[in-house]
């Protein structure tokens, strides 16, 4: 399987052509990341898109205390940083390597020289980036939905409105953490009676 071929894989890059893709591959460096390594710090300025061919990635925070907060694992196949080549904000996490990486690296300036000249890809990676941000913000309609029956003290309809099934092993992820968080509260409700 060629480079490009494997690009494919990765949801962003799904409807790109062949053409396109071969383009992009051109301008990505490709390395091998070792265990330890911060790829990136919460509010630093975001230059690069990672693309997990291997290993594993953390997602964090540091709270108020300096204690870190993992928020999420990602792996083969996944993205980090996708953001980073089109808002010019600062990212809104950090980062580190857990499982020695063998990933793809393409720089926002790489990027926007390629979309001078492949306007159609730029098109393409908006359309998925598009589908993600639109499932995102469904998904936390639903969040809003089930917090509000939570205070409202029903407990059964608060998980029943979170567990319509998704595709997302992140969003399956935060919806397990909160059913987690309803049966909790529901105890301790229960314990208190």
């Amino acid at each position: 399987m060629t480079t490009a071929e494997e690009l494919r894989k990765f949801s962003l890059f799904k409807s790109v052509e062949g053409v396109e893709l071969e383009a992009l591959v051109r301008l990505m460096e490709q390395q091998t990341i070792p265990v330890g390594t911060v790829l990136f710090e919460k509010d630093q300025p975001g230059d690069s898109m990672y693309l997990i061919r291997s290993g594993r990635v953390r997602i964090f925070l540091r709270d108020a205390q300096g204690n870190v907060i993992t928020f999420r694992h990602y792996g083969a196949g996944d993205i980090v940083g996708e953001f980073a080549l089109i808002d010019d904000k600062p990212r809104s996490a950090s980062a580190d390597v857990v499982e020695t990486a063998e990933m793809m690296i393409l720089s926002r300036e790489n990027f926007l020289a390629l979309l001078k000249e492949r306007p159609r890809l730029g098109v393409e990676m908006m359309r998925s980036l598009a589908e993600r941000v639109r499932y995102t913000t469904s998904y936390l309609e639903r969040l809003f939905s089930g917090i509000t029956l939570l205070a409202n003290n029903e407990y059964e309809q608060a998980i029943q409105e979170m567990s319509i099934s998704s595709d997302e092993d992140e969003i399956q992820h935060l919806i397990g953490v909160f059913v987690q968080m309803v049966n909790s509260l529901r105890e301790r409700e229960n314990g208190a009676r």
